[in-house]
């Protein structure tokens, strides 16, 4: 498979995972919605029952209002956060769009908010609708709010969207391994592949996996457990020596055990690698 189709196909499974986390980030705002939308009017119902009053319809259709605007402009508000993330590269740009996003969510909230309350307030509780203020009052007095609200929006959005990201790319991974044998790895700003019956061994480096074969070594960014996972899908028996190392069933070459319990191992390329006491019983079935 050459550089240019491993590209596009990521850049499908990249579209593929933003598309599911806009679904995502929908439900899960529009859920955060309803939420507050109903404890702010249990809340207000309650501070009015303790004031001697009966609360009537009063505090569900002010925060009802409020909930039901800016759930109808969710959708623009994430289609905007999908459009220009706020990545390495062009976050000036995509800052400068929100900003102006922003203004223009607070000011379309508060009509429509205010057209709401206005339109519900004869037919409900029988009194004209008077607002807390001017239209510019109003929509400052909002804007506090929307702000928190459009930056949360956002912040759901480029949380599910890594998540789905990196959650695919994994499954691309394992299947790749799974199926072709392969062990994708991304080195630096490059991505190697490597057949997985080359691999000798990998030891933990921080975030990061020293992993050597026959010929070399490569540092990838890669969790240990993680290339684990993918040497065992690829039909390649890994096996644990340590916390921060492994090797490849095949590759074990002689096992020398250790005073304290545990061992070390040489394998096929020369070197050798320490075993801890707790996966020293292990290697007795190797």
């Amino acid at each position: 498979m050459t550089g240019a189709a491993l590209t596009l196909q990521d850049r499908d499974r990249d579209r593929a995972a933003d598309r599911r986390a806009f679904v995502m980030a929908g439900l899960a705002c529009s859920a955060g919605v309803a939420a507050v939308v109903t404890i702010n009017a249990l809340s207000l119902a309650d501070e009015i029952t303790r004031s001697g009053a009966a609360p009537g319809l009063y505090p569900y259709i002010l925060e009802g209002a409020s909930g039901a605007a800016t759930l109808m402009l969710l959708p623009a508000v994430l289609a905007l956060g999908a459009a220009f993330p706020l990545e390495t590269g062009r976050w000036r740009i995509s800052l400068a769009v929100h900003l102006a996003g922003l203004a223009a969510f607070a000011a379309l909230h508060t009509g429509l908010m205010t057209g709401f309350r206005s339109m519900l307030w004869p037919l409900l509780l029988e009194r004209p609708y008077q607002g807390f203020g001017s239209p510019l009052e109003t929509f400052i007095y909002e804007l506090r709010k929307d702000a928190l609200t459009y930056i949360s929006f956002q912040a759901v959005l480029m949380l599910l969207r890594a998540l789905t990201r990196a959650r695919m790319t994994i499954t691309a991974l394992r299947r790749e391994a799974r199926e072709g044998g392969m062990i994708a790895l991304r080195c630096g700003g490059r991505e190697i592949r490597l057949p997985a019956s080359e691999i000798v061994s990998a030891s933990a480096a921080g975030n990061y996996a020293e992993i050597r074969t026959q010929t070399g070594s490569h540092l990838a960014r890669i969790p240990l457990s993680e290339l684990e996972t993918m040497l065992a899908g690829a039909g390649v028996r890994p096996v644990r020596l340590h916390r921060s190392h492994l090797a490849v069933h095949a590759a074990i070459r002689e096992i020398i055990p250790g005073p304290d319990g545990g061992a070390q191992v040489r394998l096929a390329d020369g070197g050798s690698l320490p075993v801890s006491r707790r996966y020293r019983a292990g290697l007795k079935t190797v």
